[in-house]
């Protein structure tokens, strides 16, 4: 870290008082040197898909929402402004400096020159160990904003996942009830030829017609929820609300094995609110400190300086002979004894927050045991999910059988082309099934990667 300072250039022995302050500043500041700071979040490249509609995998729809995605993007700017802070907590080492300059005419005027110019510098300050654990608080607000942005931004991702995949599940279901309604619309198209033939009856046209007819209000509703689902889609990806993103990915899972006590023992200690009720903890015995410093000595340091020229309408300006310097040097030493006294506002201040402090440990123990709950409840959901997902593979399995035997049987002449397109259909049904409980177990995926992070759970 480099250190700056101003300068006084009137006397040389200012620089060296100046100089010998910032000097015990540092001396102070290397036995209390906050730790290093985390990484600022990093800018990637802006990915925008081609074309006009643009076309993105997950991890490029990840990808471009951590970088467009508004929201996060306000986050990031207020991080980095607690960032500035805490890299520049050392300025309060600086003297604070400042100059002056006048111009007065004495009253009466009993002279041929009754004005003087005067000009004057002056720089203070203040050291004590209070001074040097405020540096240490900004670094500690810095961190606590960085959890929050790193849980926000892991949200991000989880809620990117989600969208992408369950807007997958919706064109899906979207494209069974097309078929659905057409195979309801052929159906009743049959059955009105053949009521007008005298084969069939009035109610069973009729009954075929209000089966079409059902069909259509449900699919004109699963047409506005897919176009709401990719109007919010968009949106996430920091496009604007009419853009049509193309998915490229389709839906698949992979079913793991989950050590529910591995995942358990790693969100315990990394669960957002755990790290910051630590913090939390922190702070709160460094404000403690911050009380007990403010009895101990506070050295404060001043220097000013000026020069006067008494007649400056009549002599010379540049000779030196005709200014008048005066200048000050002061050192105190002060002493706060607020605490000793009883009852006072600093005692009581300590006080309170060693309770505090008391409170925020036990409500630590809670939110570690709230962390293994929210775990174990999650795993239990996975193994429920992957086991209903083997049950609706085996039902896709036996409807692709019977879709087979239905084909053999419409080559043979035994069904008719209609009777095929219900077995078709039925098939489409179960994969639509699949899809559906694909899609529970990946959400359930895409949770535990929120609670984890990057640490015992990937995707």
């Amino acid at each position: 870290m480099r250190w700056g300072g101003a300068r006084l250039r009137p006397r040389r022995r200012a620089r060296g008082a100046m100089g010998g302050a910032l000097l015990l500043a540092v001396a102070f500041a290397a036995g209390g040197a906050p730790p290093p700071l985390g990484a600022e979040p990093g800018a990637v490249e802006l990915p925008l898909g081609g074309g006009e509609r643009p076309a993105f995998t997950v991890g490029q729809a990840i990808d471009r929402a951590l970088v467009a995605n508004r929201g996060l993007r306000i986050e990031r700017l207020a991080l980095a402004s607690e960032r500035r802070l805490a890299e520049t907590g050392w300025n309060r080492f600086l003297p604070s400096v400042s100059g002056s300059s006048s111009l007065s005419r004495s009253l009466p005027a009993r002279v041929s020159d009754p004005y003087t110019v005067s000009a004057g510098a002056q720089a203070s300050l203040s050291l004590s160990i209070a001074t040097i654990r405020e540096g240490r608080r900004a670094v500690l607000q810095y961190q606590q904003g960085q959890i929050s942005y790193e849980e926000s931004e892991r949200l991000l991702r989880r809620n990117v996942r989600r969208a992408y995949y369950a807007i997958l599940v919706q064109q899906a279901e979207l494209r069974v009830k097309r078929d659905a309604v057409e195979t309801a619309e052929l159906r009743y198209r049959r059955s009105k030829a053949d009521y007008e033939d005298g084969l069939a009856s009035r109610y069973t046209k009729l009954s075929d017609q209000v089966a079409w007819q059902r069909h259509l209000p449900e699919l004109a509703a699963l047409e506005d929820d897919l176009r709401a689902a990719e109007t919010e889609f968009a949106l996430l990806l920091g496009f604007a609300r009419d853009t049509r993103v193309e998915l490229v990915d389709e839906l698949s899972v992979e079913l793991i094995e989950l050590e529910a006590d591995r995942l358990v023992a790693v969100y315990r200690e990394v669960r957002p609110a755990v790290r910051a009720e630590q913090l939390r903890i922190t702070e709160d015995e460094l404000a403690v400190q911050l009380e007990r410093d403010r009895n101990l000595p506070n050295l404060s340091l001043s220097y000013s300086i000026s020069r006067t020229h008494s007649t400056p309408f009549s002599d010379p300006w540049l000779d030196d002979e005709n200014w008048r310097t005066s200048g000050q040097v002061q050192l105190s030493l002060s002493l706060g004894l607020d605490r000793l006294v009883p009852s006072s506002a600093a005692r009581v201040s300590v006080e309170n927050r060693e309770r505090r402090i008391a409170e925020r440990e036990l409500r630590l123990i809670d939110l570690r045991e709230e962390a293994a709950e929210v775990v174990e409840q999650l795993v239990r959901r996975v193994q429920r999910t992957q086991e209903a997902l083997r049950v609706r593979a085996l039902t896709e399995e036996t409807a692709r059988l019977a879709y087979e035997l239905a084909e053999q049987d419409y080559d043979e002449g035994l069904m008719d082309a209609l009777e095929l397109r219900n077995a078709a259909l039925e098939l489409e049904e179960t994969r639509l099934a699949v899809l559906e409980e694909q899609l529970r177990l990946l959400n359930a995926y895409a949770e535990l990667e929120y609670l984890l992070g990057d640490q015992g759970f990937g995707l």
